[in-house]
């Protein structure tokens, strides 16, 4: 496992919720008609200004509390400016939210939020405008809203669990066609990433035994087990829903709640991927 690299917890633990926080916004504009409102945005503009201080005390190997000095370099370098460039997204998309509230103009933004910052990851060694950022890009948007769509709906039903009403078939059935397309696109996208990195270190000893594969293969794992959740879901329970049976809610909610916990994982293992280095 020689030439192990983790740039470690703290840049892992903000690139986590920083998917998070992604995929809910791209859940809310799926579900919500493009209006994500100014919370959301704000909490991940905060939280994005968080990861440049960790991933800039990382870079110049310093204390977090020593990052202000090291950020002239740091936003000179590629990783700063395609930091810059998503922090302009944030406040693009803020200003938009306050003037415009505009569908398309919101879903511009979020993709090329989502561009910028895939960037900054290990897809930038091959070419800002080749393939891999492309596609890299195409999976983190698949996956948002796989993953947003689940976290926006649950909370959607707490709020109608509060306002006296039980389920939403018809936003359950939205949320099952949303996940189906999603998942596919996922999965080709996310062959396409690990089949390019595996070819760039086919040099590698036991290249499936270094740590990035190890936790590659984690994250297959727990994928898997969220696409069986939502399968379960969507031929075996959705039948059921068009009857209105409060049996069928209940499990479709307790499989999509367990859905979303193993999302967690998903969102983690794939953090500490983008930290960690690839076979060499």
């Amino acid at each position: 496992m020689s030439g192990f690299e983790w740039a470690g917890p703290a840049s892992a633990s903000v690139a986590a919720l920083l998917d998070i926080l992604i995929a809910l916004l791209i859940g809310q504009w799926l579900n919500t008609r493009g209006k994500p409102g100014w919370q959301l945005p704000s909490l991940l503009g905060l939280v994005f200004c968080a990861s440049l201080l960790v991933n800039s005390a990382s870079m110049a190997g310093v204390p977090l509390w020593a990052a202000f000095a090291a950020l002239p370099l740091v936003l000179h370098t590629h990783y700063g400016l395609m930091w810059l460039a998503g922090a302009t997204c944030i406040a693009a998309l803020l200003l938009d939210n306050r003037y415009r509230n505009g569908r398309a103009s919101t879903a511009v933004i979020i993709v090329l939020f989502v561009y910028f910052r895939a960037c900054t990851g290990h897809v930038a060694d091959a070419g800002m405008f080749s393939l891999a950022p492309l596609v890299h890009t195409v999976h983190l948007l698949a996956a948002g809203a796989w993953a947003g769509s689940v976290l926006v709906f649950l909370a959607q039903h707490r709020k109608l669990r509060q306002d006296g009403k039980w389920f939403d078939s018809p936003s359950a059935r939205h949320l099952s066609q949303v996940a189906l397309w999603a998942v596919m696109v996922v999965v080709l996208t996310g062959a396409a990433n690990a089949w390019r990195v595996l070819q760039l270190g086919a040099s590698a000893v036991e290249p499936w035994q270094q740590p990035w594969s190890v936790i590659l293969k984690t994250k297959l794992a727990l994928v898997a087990i969220a696409v069986l959740l939502g399968a379960t879901n969507r031929w075996s329970i959705m039948p059921a829903l068009d009857l209105n049976q409060q049996r069928a809610q209940r499990q479709f909610m307790a499989l999509l709640l367990l859905e979303a916990v193993v999302f967690v994982g998903v969102i983690g293992c794939a953090a500490v991927l983008g930290s960690t280095s690839p076979p060499m």
